[in-house]
């Protein structure tokens, strides 16, 4: 065991977005503060993360793709514009233009006259959760429970089937299955995702550039923290597999809830009961993607999207990406059906996956992919999932709980967890996280 022998003002476990974040706050506003910023992978971005482009042909992002809430208001905008990034595109994951290709659970089309009932359907069992949210009780309950009455009394088959299409749009985008959601806090904070830009270079690569290209960041790669240990009055000590020990003054740690909620680091004493019963109550969905190469396009040229309705269990495979040029094809599979994946070989992923597109393509030859790629956000042991929600029995508290520091001050928490008051769950609710932590650390250092 080896000690660091220089002292930090902040230590910052964990070089995602938050950390990136809190890291140029303290860079920027004060050449004096001592920090360093330390990170378990051999990369940085966390949960973003991109592929380099000699596997593909082009960058491919296996975690986040899309600069959510795109706007001058957002921290990333400037960023995007500094760095002279190409014009990216803009996308409507609900699009069924020309572009978008929605089909039934056997590869046909849904009749327009089935969308239109279905939608309207859907959308009265939207009211609903809409009408819930404002009544005025303690009692919480799932968006399933709230719906199971109008849902059961659909009889309809085909209309069902879209109706479940649409109620899928809610657990793709929060990860998690409706039986877990809150029906009180639902898409909390995250109802206007006014535009969505992908980011053709990689999102891992972007936030890569913005820490070293931009910022020089002090960054400590492939050093992961086991524990941190504030019972000295002075000194924070932190304890890293490399059997070196750190110590600093206040420590910001923004790793994700996933691995708070497995205990990846120990906490010497242990977190106050509040702090553990937050991390407990949050949720914490799995979002993974199967990203496939062919040696020909056969969904069709101008497709760039495949909406899916499924006959078996709602929201398998129900969104796909497609790059018509290059060949390939990105499959997005959420919570349960998610889960149920990584337990998988990848050999038996990729043969799942087949026998679904022969099936939805029945009149076209569909070989083997020549090149793959699987996330496995969930048996990361450094992401341990991929981003937070709202289940049953959590609110806005619950967030605010997970932001608060304690050990007398000394601990500080960032992340989209935290990110109270805004969106929850996405890069950007990560980064302004990270900078709301860093202003707090800079009083407290006495830098205005």
């Amino acid at each position: 065991m080896s000690t660091d022998n220089r002292y930090y003002d902040v230590i910052i476990i964990g070089c995602g977005a938050a950390g990136i974040a809190a890291g140029i706050e303290l860079q920027e506003q004060s050449s004096e503060t001592k920090f360093l910023i330390l990170e378990a992978r051999h990369r940085i971005g966390g949960r973003a993360w991109t592929i380099d482009s000699d596997i593909f042909g082009f960058p491919i992002d296996l975690g986040a793709s899309w600069i959510h809430h795109y706007s001058p208001t957002n921290p990333f905008y400037r960023y995007h514009q500094q760095l002279k990034i190409d014009e990216e595109e803009i996308i409507d994951f609900e699009d069924h233009s020309c572009c978008s290709l929605f089909i039934d659970y056997d590869g046909e089309k849904i009749p327009s006259n089935v969308s239109y009932q279905a939608n309207r359907i859907g959308e009265n069992l939207i009211e609903l959760l809409n009408d819930y949210k404002e009544v005025e009780i303690n009692q919480d309950k799932s968006v399933e429970e709230v719906i199971k009455e109008k849902y059961d009394q659909i009889k309809d088959e085909q209309i069902k089937r879209y109706v479940d299409f649409f109620l899928s749009k809610l657990e793709y985008y929060e990860a998690s299955n409706i039986s877990k959601l809150s029906a009180k806090y639902w898409n909390s904070e995250n109802d206007t995702i006014q535009c969505n830009i992908a980011l053709k270079s990689g999102y891992g690569n972007f936030l890569t550039q913005i820490a070293t290209q931009l910022h020089q960041l002090p960054i400590q790669l492939d050093t992961i923290v086991n524990s941190i240990d504030t019972n000295d009055p002075i000194y924070i000590y932190i304890h890293t597999s490399n059997s070196i020990v750190y110590k600093c003054k206040y420590v910001l740690i923004t790793v994700p809830l996933g691995c708070l909620k497995i205990h990846t680091i120990e906490f010497k004493p242990q977190l106050p009961e509040w702090k553990m019963q937050a991390i407990i109550s949050m949720g914490y969905g799995l979002m993974n993607k199967i990203v496939l190469q062919f040696s020909s396009n056969f969904w069709g040229n101008n497709i760039t999207q495949i909406h899916h309705a499924s006959r078996d269990t709602r929201g398998i495979f129900r969104y796909i990406i497609s790059t018509p040029k290059s060949n390939i094809l990105i499959l997005f599979v959420v919570d349960h059906f998610a889960h149920e994946l990584e337990e998988l070989t990848d050999q038996e992923i990729i043969e799942h996956v087949m026998t679904f597109l022969r099936k939805i393509f029945p009149h076209v030859t569909i070989e083997q992919p020549l090149k793959f790629q699987i996330s496995r956000w969930s048996n990361d042991k450094f992401s341990c999932g991929s981003f937070s929600n709202f289940p049953v029995n959590a609110n806005q508290q619950t967030v605010k709980d997970l932001a608060r520091e304690c050990s007398e001050g000394r601990l500080h928490w960032a992340g989209e967890h935290t990110n109270y008051g805004n969106s929850i769950g996405c890069v950007d609710s990560a980064f302004e996280s990270g900078q709301r932590e860093a202003k707090k650390l800079l009083k407290k250092l006495n830098i205005k």
